[in-house]
Parts: C-alpha cells; structure tokens; sequence
C-alpha cells in the first residue's frame, strides 16, 4: 500500500514509510516506527526547546528525552534482578508507566494525569466519591475543589501544609490508578481462559480474583497476571519530596494495587533519566549509581488475593525468625526493620486466600520493612491509624488560604483616569465629558447591524460553464455594490442564472 499512501499524502504531508508493525497476524514488528518517531520527536520538538541549542554544543554524546532515559534505567534494574518490574513517572502534566515484562518494554503516556497543569482532570475523571476514602474526613468537599483549582491555575505552588500535601497525595495515587489502568489496556489483552484452566482455578478459588494478561496467544511464556510483577518503582517531584519515605510507600502501594509479594522502591531524587543515559557511556558506573544514590527500596508489601473478605477470617501465618503471627481479614501490619537486620518470613496461607498462582506457603528473606495488608480495601484512617505517616497536629486545617501569599498582588491606583470613547461605526454617545458613571452605566450604543461583505465564488458553479473569458460579461454586480436578497448576480445566456 506504499505507492497509494504516498499518492494521497506526499504533496501536503511531510511523509516518512517504515517496516509494517505486524508482517504477519502473530507476528509484531515495533521497533523501525519507534525508531522514526524517536527520529522525529529529536528533530522536530526538541531542536525547538529553550537551551537545546547551547546544550549541544556542550555534549559530546548524543542527548537523549527523559522516557528513553528512564528506560535504560529500567533495563538495567531487570535484567540484573530477571524480574518483572513496573515503573511510574509522575509530573505536572502527564503520568508515563513503564513495564519490563517478558523480556520486553513497554510505555505509556497519560497525557491529562499530571500534579500540577492536569490536577483539575485527575479529579474530574477519578471524580470525587473515588477520592474521599484516600483523604482525612476532616477535609471538606469545597476546601478540596478549590486547592485543586488553585494549584491548576498556579502550578508551580508548593505546599507546605501537612492537609495540603494529603490531598495531593491523594490526586497522586487516583492519577497512577488510572494511568497504570491505560498502560494494561494498551500493551496487554485480558487473558481468555479455556474451560479445564478455569474449572481448577475455580477448585482453588482464584477464578474470580486473578487478573492474567497475555502478550502473545501463541505461546504459554506469553501469559502473565499481576502477582507475576516483583518490583513496583515510583518516581517524579510528588514521590521526590514527600515529608517521609511511608508517605511515599503509600502513593506507590495504592497507586500500582500489587498483589501477593512487591518490592516497592522510589527514584529519590529523580535521577534515573540521567543514569539510563550515563548507562550508554558506561553502563557498570551508571548501575553503581542506581543501587546506591537512586533506588531507595522503601518496602515490602504482602497483600494476598482471595474470593471472599468475610470480616475475621483468618488469612494466614507469618513466621518471622523464631516469632509467628496470625492474621485475619481486617488486619492491617507494619512490620519495622530500623536495624536493616535480614530476617527470615515464611508465610502459610489459609483456605480461600493465595499469595501466588501455586503456593500455599512461602518462604523469602529480607531486611526490609514489611506491610501486610489483609483488608479487602483499606482507606486513609486504616493506613494513618497504623503508619502514622501524616502528623496534622504541626498544621492548621486550611488548604486556601496560603494561595494569597503566592499569588503576586496588583497595587490599586487612585487618581483620575481619561477614558476616550468611539463607537465602530454610526451610533449614539450617551453620556458626556464630566458625567459619574457607574459599572453598570450604558456609554454607548449602535442600533442598527452595519452591513456584512461577504466573498462569493461563481467557479465552483461547474453548470455556469463561467470561464475567466465570459465572467466579465456575465455578472450583473461589481465589487463593492450592495446585493439584496433574491437578486440576479450572474447571468450566462438565457438558461444559467444564480440569484
């Protein structure tokens, strides 16, 4: 089809041809357009940003955008765990999720999810009675729009105020929700599972729980659920530069939903775009750097699947070294780890509650911290009354008010002012030089419309048979006169008329 795309194209489109991205029906080929449109994005949008010129001429390698940076970032983190790995980049204005899963990397942009410029769309779409559970109660609904608002109109506001930070928090959480929901819907397919796998996973309660997804129908190694992802990473300003590492924890946990058995970890300063850059120029140096001066591993989370959340159930038993706990449906655990001590979990899960695909006990050792979440669907009172990751007692309960001493102020002038008055065209004055007018006072006013021009083309008309020759002739007006409605404009022998 390149010859007929070319054809309809090439004269008012800049037009660029690549391989086909499926060659065949199970058969995709990304990589040609990825490398186009990388091409493209260079030459195109990033020769025009402020400062791109003088940075080139201060490198010596080429430069490349922040996603394909944190990509290389996210490459080197999975192969050198062999894990699957998601990652989630907050900013002002868009929300990127990546994923490396079956050996293959995958992004997506949430355009309209950002903490800054896209804050008032979070809201709209996440919508309010989805957000209030991740809020304290105290805050109320007008309190809530409005500092969403006001951080829309000024972005680059940043809150100091312990209610303030919760609600952003809060928008951060709905904004990967949504974002990491796009993300699957645009890479994956949900699994279709086949008679004899649904009739086991019904003998063992997992049919209405597990999520499975597949890359490729035409291989079993295509097939992954969610449980299947080891390590959830967060980064961007919002994760950079909450009060405490728990804050951060929590955004990430309740953004990215794991199940069974995560690690959570967060870019602590953001520099993970630079590193999977630096990885191109020397990647052991640039791995170095991750472990230690990028990745912070903040947690552990547990959180088992199950059918049913009947209240007091017991979900399982943790055996931590020579210690051991029960835990039930409602529980709600943090298990601290201050010394960074290892320390040896092994979990034993009861009837109708798994942790994975296959085991029903499972052993790891870690010298993380460990949250162990056993509610069906814990809200910010459970996470607060356990973590108590928020201390409101420092701040006033106000969210609006420091917006007035961000917002530059205009002086009012006093003085008279000479206001000269004209109308566009024929009309009345009404009122003169020395009259107190009021906002509401009428100044002026035309009455009548002035007449509209309007351009009329005849060679459009195919059935006028109009030629440059005979068009002279054959109009009845010239430019400039006044037509009424119903009037004969062209006249072409006795036949053609147009009125």
């Amino acid at each position: 089809a390149q010859e007929l795309i070319a054809g309809v194209f090439n004269d008012k489109f800049e037009l660029y041809m690549t391989e086909n991205l499926r060659p065949e029906m199970m058969k995709e080929n990304l990589e040609p357009a990825r490398k186009k449109i990388h091409e493209l994005f260079m030459d195109n949008v990033m020769e025009q940003a402020p400062g791109y010129q003088t940075l080139k001429k201060k490198t010596s390698d080429n430069i490349i955008p922040t996603p394909m940076g944190v990509i290389r970032s996210l490459q080197i983190v999975a192969e050198s765990r062999s894990e699957h790995v998601i990652c989630v980049d907050i900013g002002g204005a868009t929300t990127d999720i990546f994923s490396y899963i079956l050996d293959q990397y995958y992004r997506t942009v949430s355009a309209n999810y950002g903490m800054s410029y896209s804050i008032s769309n979070v809201m709209k779409d996440c919508g309010f009675n989805n957000l209030k559970h991740l809020l304290p109660v105290d805050l109320g609904l007008n309190e809530i729009r409005n500092y969403i608002a006001n951080k829309m109109l000024y972005p680059t506001f940043n809150p100091t105020n312990s209610w303030q930070i919760a609600i952003e928090h809060a928008l951060a959480v709905k904004a990967i929700q949504m974002s990491k929901t796009q993300h699957l819907e645009m890479n994956f397919n949900r699994r279709q599972i086949g008679f004899l796998d649904k009739l086991k996973q019904t003998e063992r309660g997992l049919e209405k729980l597990r999520e499975a997804f597949y890359v490729s129908e035409s291989k079993e190694a295509g097939k992954f659920s969610l449980e299947d992802i080891n390590i959830m990473i967060g980064a961007g300003g919002v994760l950079a530069h909450t009060q405490n590492p728990l804050q951060a924890l929590i955004i990430i946990y309740k953004g990215l939903q794991p199940l069974g058995i995560t690690e959570i970890w967060r870019d602590k300063n953001f520099i993970s775009p630079h590193l999977g850059k630096l990885s191109a120029v020397n990647e052991q140096l640039a791995k170095k750097k991750l472990e230690n001066d990028c990745y912070e591993k903040l947690a552990i989370i547990i959180r088992p699947m199950s059918a049913k959340w009947k209240k007091n159930t017991n979900v399982m038993n943790v055996k931590i070294d020579e210690k051991e706990i029960k835990l039930k449906v409602g529980d709600l655990v943090y298990l601290e780890n201050k010394n960074q001590q290892k320390r040896n979990f092994k979990l034993k899960m009861s009837k109708g509650f798994f942790i994975n695909k296959s085991d029903t006990e499972y052993g790891f050792t870690s010298n993380l911290p460990i949250l162990i979440d056993c509610m069906e669907n814990s809200n910010f009172q459970d996470l607060q009354n356990v973590l108590h990751y928020f201390d409101f007692s420092k701040d006033k309960m106000q969210v609006e008010p420091d917006f007035l001493e961000f917002i530059p102020t205009e002086k009012i002038k006093f003085g008279k002012e000479i206001m000269k008055i004209s109308l566009s065209y024929n009309g009345d004055i009404l009122v003169k030089k020395g009259d107190r007018v009021t906002p509401d006072t009428l100044i002026g006013e035309n009455k009548y419309d002035p007449p509209k021009i309007y351009v009329i083309s005849l060679f459009d008309k195919t059935y006028l048979k109009l030629t440059p020759s005979n068009l002279e002739e054959s109009l009845r007006i010239k430019v400039g006169d006044e037509v009424k409605l119903g009037q004969r404009i062209v006249e072409v022998g006795r036949k053609n008329l147009i009125e």
